[in-house]
């Protein structure tokens, strides 16, 4: 009966920014037993050859990827740039991961050290050598760096020891060339606990709309974190009661409440359930977003005022229906959200 509502627990950061976090070049390695750099063959500018093995050896490799346009290019104007390529274990290809200037070269080259322990498990180390890294001089780094702090769980992200510079965060996160370190640098704003950030972040749930509604998730979770109740009474009155706001902007607003509910401070969190009561007395369609979200969290504090909704008999869809049944049925059983 649970899975039918999904309430299953949130356990990677991104999932509520509406999209999943793409794999990084540290999870193509961690998968792979033989990985490689490669450049121009001597003989065809159009080959690969590869000229050092970072994991495995030489023996035998054939890399079957022509070299394209940009990469050509690339090698004119650096020859000591290479590509990494790993090979998949499930069907023994090569994939293409990405072109190494002779800096980043040498930085993965040191990932290599850290290979072994993080394929292990250890997550903590993995995570705090990405987060010293988030303002890295070199934009290939810290682009990975932000790529390696976007997989992790929101909870996880809170006890990292984070240095930032909420300026260089804000000025390019509306650049349309990075708008996948876009959710990352919002969440990293909200951390930051820089009242700089407020205005941008306030903003950034208010300007979101069809086209990048997925991003509001993002804004509304580092608004709380940055300004935690008055960020919570702001969103309920502006979005949550508003009956002409969109219905998956609210969703994302209900979601973001859920992981402050779930990871944030005890203020902030008595804040949300006294919002999200009176939201749900005024506006019972939020009904069905509160039961997943807060059910996906294990969280039955929302029992009292979802079952009054329920009374209200405002919900139409017998799939809504059933999914606050479920959640009030959930809650009643529980001792307590966990």
């Amino acid at each position: 009966m649970v899975a039918v509502i999904g309430i299953v627990p949130a356990a990677i950061a991104c999932m509520f920014h509406g999209y999943v976090p793409q794999k990084t070049i540290v999870d193509y390695m961690l998968d792979s037993e033989h990985i490689v750099l490669a450049r121009q063959a001597a003989d065809d500018e159009f080959r690969y050859e590869a000229f050092e093995a970072l994991v495995g050896d030489l023996d035998g490799v054939t890399i079957p990827t022509l070299v394209d346009s940009h990469s050509r290019r690339m090698f004119q104007v650096n020859p000591e740039g290479a590509v990494l390529f790993a090979r998949d274990p499930a069907d023994s290809k090569w994939q293409r991961l990405r072109y190494l200037d002779p800096e980043f070269q040498d930085f993965v080259r040191q990932l290599l050290q850290r290979l072994p322990g993080w394929g292990a498990g250890d997550d903590a180390d993995r995570h705090q050598f990405f987060a010293d890294l988030h303002n890295h001089a070199n934009p290939n780094v810290r682009d990975l760096a932000l790529l390696e702090l976007d997989r992790i769980d929101y909870a996880a992200l809170r006890t990292l020891d984070l240095n930032l510079d909420v300026d260089a965060l804000i000025t390019p996160v509306d650049n349309p060339l990075e708008m996948h370190l876009r959710s990352i640098r919002v969440l990293l704003m909200g951390l930051s606990k820089d009242p700089a950030a407020e205005g941008v972040l306030a903003k950034g749930v208010s300007e979101t709309n069809l086209f990048d509604i997925a991003f509001a998730g993002a804004y509304a979770t580092a608004w709380l974190e940055l300004s935690g109740a008055e960020a919570a009474r702001a969103m309920t009155e502006l979005y949550l009661k508003d009956p002409d706001a969109p219905m998956q902007k609210k969703g994302l607003i209900i979601e973001a409440m859920a992981i402050h509910s779930h990871s944030g401070t005890d203020t902030t969190r008595i804040a949300i359930i006294s919002e999200l009561e009176s939201a749900l007395d005024q506006a019972p369609a939020l009904g069905p977003a509160v039961a997943r979200h807060f059910g996906a969290r294990y969280d039955w504090s929302l029992g009292d005022a979802l079952a009054a909704t329920l009374k209200k008999n405002a919900i139409r869809s017998p799939m809504d229906v059933l999914t606050v049944n479920q959640y009030v049925s959930l809650a009643a059983n529980s001792a307590g959200p966990n």
